[in-house]
This record gives C-alpha cells, sequence and structure tokens, in this order.
C-alpha cells in the first residue's frame, strides 16, 4: 500500500512540474516552433519521396528511430511521431508508430537489463537497490502501464529503469504498445495537420493530459482497492 501512494504521489509530481513548465511556455514554446517549422518545411519532399518509395520510407524511417533509441537520444519521440501523421496519416501513422516505438523501446529495454547483470555480477554494493527493485517486480506491469499512460516520465528513463527488474519481455512489449497508443494517437493527429499547426497546445490540451493523469492512476488505484479488498476477506475467513 505504502510504495503504491509513493508511486502516485511521484506520478502527480512529476505531472505537476510537466504542467508548470509548460504553461510558462505556453504563448513561446520555441523548441514547439522549431520543431513544427522543421516539420512542416521538409514535409513536401517527404511526401513526394514517399510517393515514388512507399517501402524504402517507412523501413527508413522505424531504422532511424530504432538506431536512435537504442543509443538512448532522449525526446525523439514527439518529432517522429509528428512526421508519421503527416507522412502516413493520422490512424496509419499511429498504428505504424505504436510498433515501431514498441519494439525500439523494448530493445532499449533488453539491453538496460544485459548492462544492469554484468555491472550487478560486479559491483556488490548495487545489490542494496535489489530490495527495492523485487518490490515492484511482482506488480511490475501495472507500474510500466501507469508511467506509459501519464507520458511525463521520459521514455529512456522508464527503459532504463525497468532493466532493472525481472519482468518478462514479452510483457514490457504488451504493456508499452498498449499505454504509449492514446498519446501517440494525439500526435499522430497532429501531424495530418501539420500544415497548419502552429503550437501542440492546440491538440494536447490542458484536459487531455488531466485525462491521461487519471487513466495512468487507474491501475495503480484498482490494485490498491482490490489488496485493500483480499486483506479484508483474509481477516473474515480467519475470524470464521
Amino acid at each position: 500500500m505504502k510504495k503504491n501512494i509513493i508511486f502516485i504521489l511521484v506520478i502527480l509530481v512529476i505531472f505537476a512540474l510537466s504542467s508548470l513548465i509548460n504553461l510558462q511556455h505556453t504563448q513561446d514554446n520555441a523548441a514547439d516552433a522549431l520543431v513544427i517549422n522543421f516539420i512542416q518545411t521538409n514535409i513536401q519532399n517527404l511526401k513526394i519521396l514517399n510517393i515514388s518509395y512507399p517501402l524504402l520510407l517507412p523501413i527508413v524511417f522505424a531504422i532511424l528511430f530504432f538506431l536512435l533509441t537504442i543509443s538512448y537520444i532522449p525526446f525523439i519521440g514527439p518529432v517522429f511521431v509528428l512526421f508519421s501523421g503527416a507522412l502516413f496519416g493520422s490512424i496509419l501513422g499511429a498504428i505504424l508508430f505504436s510498433f515501431i516505438v514498441s519494439f525500439s523501446y523494448t530493445v532499449s529495454f533488453i539491453i538496460s537489463r544485459k548492462i544492469y547483470l554484468k555491472i550487478n555480477n560486479k559491483k556488490k554494493y548495487i545489490k542494496k537497490f535489489e530490495k527495492i527493485i523485487h518490490d515492484f517486480e511482482k506488480d511490475g506491469w501495472i507500474y510500466l502501464l501507469s508511467v506509459r499512460l501519464a507520458g511525463v516520465i521520459p521514455a529512456i528513463a522508464t527503459n532504463i529503469g525497468m532493466g532493472f527488474t525481472q519482468i518478462p519481455a514479452w510483457q514490457f512489449y504488451i504493456i508499452t504498445q498498449i499505454g504509449t497508443f492514446p498519446i501517440i494517437l494525439v500526435y499522430s493527429f497532429a501531424g495530418s495537420k501539420i500544415e497548419t499547426l502552429k503550437s501542440m497546445n492546440d491538440f494536447v490540451s490542458p484536459n487531455f493530459l488531466l485525462l491521461m493523469l487519471f487513466l495512468s492512476i487507474c491501475p495503480i488505484l484498482i490494485k490498491m482497492i482490490s489488496d485493500f479488498m483480499r486483506i479484508k476477506l483474509k481477516k473474515r475467513s480467519k475470524r470464521a
């Protein structure tokens, strides 16, 4: 129960800080404008290239994202999903990018696990963290789903952090695909309207972010209620 409350508080604090930073830059977000202008400048040439080589461009697109992801380059997801929506349309772009993201993040997660295991075998002091990690392993998929839905914790940090646990790779892949799809769909739709897009705030509204926050907390709340009810039932069965 305690770790669940701490986890929810961490999500809320990160979300609050993220919203505060975003609020301060709502009027003039230089990074936001730079990304949008870059895509608007290059999208027409890429669309022509996509018509000429309909299979080549998605393959190059996927390989480039994969290589950057396993190189642990941060904050590349929004740029690529906007390109995906602009090039392939909102629905097809979202589905295509969802598979690319899930596969790339899973490989990044596996690499992190391999590195951690090698270091852990040589450095005994790291084993002090094993108890903390073990506490999150039993229901690791729930915490992973919450983090993916929240969308406020960098994907690279999540991939590395989950690499410390023993969560199965197939489970990591499935939860990543489910958890990242809503935000991918929104960004892909924004990318499909890139010619008229002035700011991501036109699509990623505060109400949408609050909805994602609520969805991210729901798995933890359901688990807490389930644990509470199970403890109550055990106490009643002992008394009986």
